[in-house]
Formats: structure tokens, sequence, C-alpha cells
């Protein structure tokens, strides 16, 4: 841990661009996020806000042909962007993780899953072949599935969606890394296995203390989840503070949209509304505020000049003319 300010993970000013035929996209824009040791963090926004492209570039495992552009992504103080792959590789698993937003596609179908967890195990850790087993079991009974020696020798298709994330669960948690970037782990599930997926990752972090990056488009998962949360919007940080101030006290229009189109999980009935338009193309962004074109409060300045991301109050972070108002 960086003992000097306890921070983990430091995203600063990072731009991430992807080449295209049509010219260049700015998937990630002067983006800034930094998470504490054993601190649950939420990133949310639309599709398309650049919340998974950040989660891949902390991960370095950005698609062909995106790449970095400028800015910085450090781990204990350490970059992450400067070190040789070989050593990156080592980094990866043993001390971050991901669990996959879709794990029929992130786990190999050809092998059996006790197998690809011991993989990952033999990879990292100096352990014989026996003792890897033996972890394996114990992670699969952690993650909540019965019979874990039946489970080992079974294939990822003989599961169902929830089944699967356990497994994935399992398979991120297995070197016990200290950060756990989850990117959108309950989208493709019912409500009920949402709930056992947040319950099991919760119960998992604690135990563990570790730290985890939860992205996420559903704003009641981060509510009983993260302690912080940033909004992301067209590859830009438009707001970040504690949970808490972010669903009493938002001061983006774009945070509020959000908070006002989602559905309420306390009980209490009010109309819902939609954010009018959709997401700017970012080979082709709007000039100024990329939010002022669906903007209630836009003034005349928002479509010529870009707000500067600033604190607002302590650890209130926001981008926007019209704060507040």
């Amino acid at each position: 841990m960086n003992e000097e300010n306890g921070q983990l993970l430091k995203v600063k000013n990072l731009e991430v661009v992807i080449p295209t035929a049509r010219g260049t996209v700015r998937a990630l824009n002067q983006v800034d996020l930094h998470q504490e040791y054993g601190e649950n963090v939420g990133l949310v926004g639309e599709s398309g806000a650049g919340k998974s492209m950040l989660g891949r570039a902390i991960m370095g495992l950005l698609p062909y042909p995106a790449r970095v552009a400028g800015g910085e992504i450090r781990w204990n103080g350490e970059s992450l962007l400067n070190k040789p792959a070989r050593e990156l590789r080592k980094l990866l698993s043993r001390e971050i993780a991901m669990v996959f937003q879709d794990p029929i596609s992130a786990l190999n179908p050809l092998q059996k899953i006790g197998n690809q967890i011991i993989e990952a195990i033999l990879l990292h850790q100096r352990v014989s072949k026996s003792k890897a087993v033996e972890q394996t079991v114990k992670m699969l009974a952690a993650v909540g599935l019965p019979l874990p020696e039946v489970h080992f020798h079974n294939f990822p298709h003989q599961y169902s969606g929830g089944m699967r994330q356990r497994v994935m669960i399992a398979l991120a948690l297995i070197n016990n890394p200290r950060l756990v970037v989850a990117d959108e782990p309950t989208t493709a599930l019912d409500v009920t296995i949402q709930a056992q997926i947040l319950m099991l990752l919760k119960r998992l972090q604690e135990e563990r203390r570790m730290s985890v990056l939860l992205i996420t488009h559903d704003l009641g998962v981060v509510a009983q989840f993260c302690s912080r949360i940033y909004v992301m919007y067209a590859g830009r940080m438009v707001e970040s503070a504690d949970t808490k101030d972010i669903f009493h006290r938002p001061l983006h229009p774009y945070t509020r949209a959000l908070l006002l189109s989602a559905v309420r999980r306390d009980g209490l009935k009010g109309r819902l509304t939609t954010i009018p338009g959709i997401m700017p193309d970012l080979i082709d962004m709007p000039a100024g505020c990329a939010f002022h074109p669906r903007c209630d409060r836009r003034a005349e300045r928002c479509g010529r000049e870009a707000p500067v991301w600033c604190e607002v109050d302590p650890g209130h972070w926001a981008a926007c003319f019209n704060i507040g108002g």
C-alpha cells in the first residue's frame, strides 16, 4: 500500500483513443479516479459513457486498436503504463483482478472450471498442483457452490448465468487480489440472483479486506454497495462524491437526470423521467460541454466552453457551469 496517502489506485488525466476509418474516437478524455485500500467505489453512467473502457485500461486489456494516449495509472505509487508486459502479467490477477460482464465469453468453454482456476493459481503462486486443487475446492465452496468437488469437473455450459458469475468471482479472487474490477457483474441476471451476487461480493470483500471498483449503470446497486461514486458521460468524469452526497445533493444535471430516471427501491412511488436525446458520437462531439444538447439547464456558455473538473466542496467534484442550479 502507498503509505503516504493510503491510495491503492490513482488514475490521472487518462486519455484513451481508438483510430477508426471515420476518425479518432476519444474513448476516455482526461479521466481522474482514485481508490483507497479496502474501499468500494462505484462507476456509473449510460452505455457508451466509457466505464468498461476505463476498467480495461486499468487492467491493461484495451481492445485493439485502442491505446493510452496520455495520463497515468498508478498502483501503490508505481506506474502501470511503464511496466514491461511480463511484470504487468505477474501483477494482474495476483494484485488486481477483474470480474467480466459476460462470464460465458470470459470462461474457456473447452476447459473444466477447476482446471481454469488451477491455471491461475500455478501462474502466480509457488504451490504444488495438489495444493492448487485444494485451494480451488475451498474457493468454489466460498462463493456458494454446493458440492465443490463435483463442480470442479464441470464445464461452463453446464451452469446457469448466476452460477457462472460465481465461478468468475472465484477465478478473480483465487490469488487474493487487493483490487477487484467488477464490470457489470449482475447485468444479465434476474433481480433475485443480482441480490445474491452482490451480497456474495460484499461478504468476500469484507472478509478479505479488498477493494472493489464496481462498474454499473444501476444506481440502486451502487447505493447498496459503494461508499463513493464516480459519474461518467461521453468519456469524461462529470461528478464524484460520497454516495450519500450523490443521492441527496447531486450537483451535475446529468447526475440528477440519472437519479430521476432510476427505479426507486425504497418503496416510495414517483414519476420516472427520461433523459432526452442520446449519447453523442465520440468522433463528432458537440462543442463545449458534451451533455449540453440534452441538458435542461444549459446556458449559452455551455455550447462554447468545456467545464473544468474541480472540487466544489471537500470531496465533492464536478464539471459544470450550473453547479447546484
